[in-house]
C-alpha cells in the first residue's frame, strides 16, 4: 500500500509540472501548442542520453546519441535548455506568420515529423525500442532500485519541483509580465496599440512552457526507467488540455486540481472496475469518462472548477465599458427635396 500511495504522489507531482508548464502558453498568452506533449518527449530523451552513460556500460544494447553520465539536477536543467532551443527554432518557423488555429495545426504537424524521425532513425534514441534503464536521481546514493526508500526520495524531488514550479507561475500571472501575457491573450492588437510586444510576449510564454514541459519530461523518464515514441502520441496533449479546463485555465490552483483529477482521480479509478472486463474497454472507458467531464466542464462551469483569480474583474470593467460607450449618433438618410439643408 506505502508504494502504491508514493507512486500516485509521484505521479500527481510530474503531470502537475506539465499542466503548469502547459498553462503558462495557453492559460496565460493564450498559445494553443497542441504539440505540447512533443516538447516533454525532447526533455524525456534528453535526459535519458545525458543520463545513461555510454553505450559500453549497458547491460543491452541501445543505439543512442550523446551518452553522457551527468548528475540529475544538471541533466534536468539540459533537457529545459534543449526544450527551449527547439521552441525558438519552431517560433522563427511558425509563429512569427501564423496565429490561433493555424498556429496550433503546424504545431501539431511539428510534432507528427518529431515522432515519426525518433521512431525511424534508430541511431537517435533507439527507434521504436525506445530507451531504458534511464537511472533515477538516488541511482549514485547507495539506495537500491525498486525500494520504498528509493521512491520516497524520487516523490520528494517531484514535489519540491512541482512546488517550486506552482510559486514561480503564481509568480508570473501576478507579475508585469502575467499582465501583458493576459492582454495580449485578450486582445493582441489592442496590446500591441498599446505599445506591447505581441511576438515577444508570446514567445516568452512559449519558451517558458516548453522550458517547464522539459523538466516535467526528464521526471516522467526517470520515473517509469524507459521511454519510447508511443509516449508522446498527440492525445496525451489533449489530457493536459482536458486537466487544465478542467481545474480552470489560467489558474495555477486550477492547473493543480485538474492534473489530480484527470490524471489520479479518474486515471486510477478506472483501475478499480471489475477484473472480467476487456482491458481495451477499461481504457476506452477511461477515455470517455475524461471526455464526458469535459464537455460537462464547458456546457456548466466553462470557467473552470477553481477560475482564473482576475476573471471577475475583467467583466465588471467589459460591462463597465459597455455601459459607459455612448451611442453613436443616427447616420444621416438622403436628402430630400423638402429638406432645408
Amino acid at each position: 500500500m506505502e508504494y502504491y500511495i508514493v507512486t500516485l504522489v509521484t505521479v500527481a507531482a510530474i503531470e502537475t509540472i506539465l499542466v503548469l508548464g502547459f498553462n503558462i502558453q495557453f492559460g496565460f498568452a493564450g498559445v494553443l501548442n497542441f504539440s505540447y506533449i512533443t516538447f516533454v518527449a525532447i526533455g524525456a530523451y534528453t535526459t535519458a542520453v545525458t543520463t545513461l552513460g555510454s553505450h559500453q556500460t549497458q547491460t543491452f544494447p541501445q543505439s543512442y546519441i550523446v551518452g553522457l553520465s551527468l548528475p540529475w539536477p544538471v541533466a534536468l536543467l539540459v533537457s529545459g535548455a534543449v526544450c527551449v532551443v527547439a521552441a525558438l527554432l519552431l517560433s522563427f518557423l511558425v509563429m512569427q506568420r501564423l496565429r490561433s488555429d493555424y498556429l496550433a495545426i503546424s504545431l501539431i504537424g511539428v510534432g507528427e515529423i518529431i515522432w515519426t524521425v525518433a521512431g525511424n532513425q534508430t541511431s537517435l534514441v533507439n527507434g521504436w525500442t525506445g530507451l531504458a534503464n534511464i537511472p533515477r536521481p538516488y541511482s549514485n546514493l547507495g539506495i537500491a532500485s525498486g525500494g520504498l526508500a528509493g521512491d520516497l526520495v524520487f516523490m520528494a524531488i517531484g514535489i519540491v519541483v512541482a512546488v517550486g514550479t506552482f510559486f514561480a507561475a503564481s509568480r508570473l500571472y501576478k507579475s508585469p509580465l502575467g499582465r501583458v501575457l493576459r492582454a495580449v491573450r485578450e486582445d493582441g492588437v489592442i496590446a500591441e496599440t498599446f505599445g506591447r510586444r505581441v511576438l515577444a510576449a508570446r514567445l516568452t510564454a512559449f519558451c517558458i512552457g516548453s522550458f517547464i514541459a522539459g523538466v516535467g519530461g526528464g521526471l516522467l523518464a526517470m520515473n517509469t526507467g524507459a521511454y519510447n515514441p508511443n509516449a508522446f502520441l498527440p492525445l496525451e496533449t489533449f489530457l493536459i488540455l482536458a486537466a487544465l479546463i478542467v481545474g480552470g485555465t489560467s489558474s495555477p490552483f486550477g492547473a493543480v486540481v485538474g492534473a489530480i483529477v484527470v490524471f489520479i482521480v479518474i486515471s486510477e479509478g478506472t483501475r478499480y472496475l471489475p477484473s472480467s472486463l476487456n482491458p481495451d474497454l477499461v481504457g476506452g472507458l477511461r477515455q470517455a469518462t475524461i471526455g464526458l467531464l469535459l464537455i460537462v466542464t464547458l456546457r456548466f462551469r466553462p470557467q473552470g472548477l477553481f477560475p482564473e483569480p482576475n476573471l471577475r474583474l475583467y467583466r465588471r470593467l467589459r460591462s463597465r465599458m459597455a455601459l459607459a460607450r455612448p451611442l453613436a449618433p443616427p447616420a444621416p438618410g438622403p436628402v430630400g427635396v423638402g429638406d432645408s439643408r
